[in-house]
């Protein structure tokens, strides 16, 4: 496609959904907008998730057919994916465990639904790390009180779990952690959050923190770990 065929592509859609936005015919407005969004990612060359958009219309498939509906959760399956993808992986994974347990009591375990979103929250519950190098890794647990990180190479199939120095892993994006042993924004420790930045020149993650009220922080890696099970949100 040209530019300027996207470009027309793009300005009649904006006529379509202009119409439907008159007539509050709502549904067919968001897949316009839906349109509009991947087109015009298409000629910046910048990805556009469409998070915004696909949580409206999930909202709307929750008005007007139910939660409980099959394309329901599937609506709210590509919200939960694009939040990871965009690095708001708490909130993903959170909305992703809802709508399994709910396909699940309601439909079944052998259900489409149920499936694809146990496919999507398995995929979410990676933990992923990286070497100062770049090397990355799942993390799977801490020994040794946590000095020691239990990791795995994602790239090979079958492959052994390799024992590595905690301190020499780093928290990649999308990761929920927690911080640990602050000594100077110490009401910071224990509080959980995913890291949206990695900074290997100067040794920090950035961590958006799921509390509310709480501003986002530059945290040194030594003092993050990885959270491999979310906590209830009331706990």
């Amino acid at each position: 496609d040209t530019e300027e065929s996207l470009t027309k592509a793009k300005q009649y859609v904006e006529k379509a959904r202009d119409i439907f936005r008159e007539t509050e015919n709502e549904m067919p407005m968001l897949m316009a907008e839906k349109k509009i969004a991947s087109i015009e990612s298409k000629i910046s060359g910048e990805e556009n998730l469409c998070v915004d958009t696909l949580q409206k219309i999930y909202a709307y498939l929750q008005r007007t057919i139910g939660e409980t509906d099959p394309q329901t959760i599937g609506a709210g399956a590509d919200v939960a994916e694009a939040l990871c993808l965009s690095f708001h992986a708490i909130e993903g994974e959170r909305l992703l465990s809802k709508l399994v347990e709910l396909s699940r009591r309601v439909h079944g375990m052998d259900h489409e639904s149920t499936k694809r979103s146990m496919s999507y929250l398995q995929r979410m519950k990676d933990r992923i790390v990286i070497t100062q190098d770049g090397q990355p890794f799942i993390a799977l647990r801490y020994e040794n009180d946590g000095d020691k990180c239990i990791v795995k190479d994602p790239t090979i199939e079958d492959e052994k779990e390799t024992r590595m120095s905690a301190s020499g892993i780093i928290p990649y994006l999308g990761t929920p952690v927690v911080c640990k042993g602050l000594q100077q924004l110490t009401h910071l420790n224990g509080k959980i959050g995913d890291v949206r930045k990695v900074d290997l020149e100067e040794g920090k993650c950035q961590v958006h923190f799921q509390e509310a009220g709480l501003e986002h922080a530059e945290i040194k890696f030594n003092h993050l770990r990885v959270v491999f099970d979310l906590p209830p949100l009331d706990a």
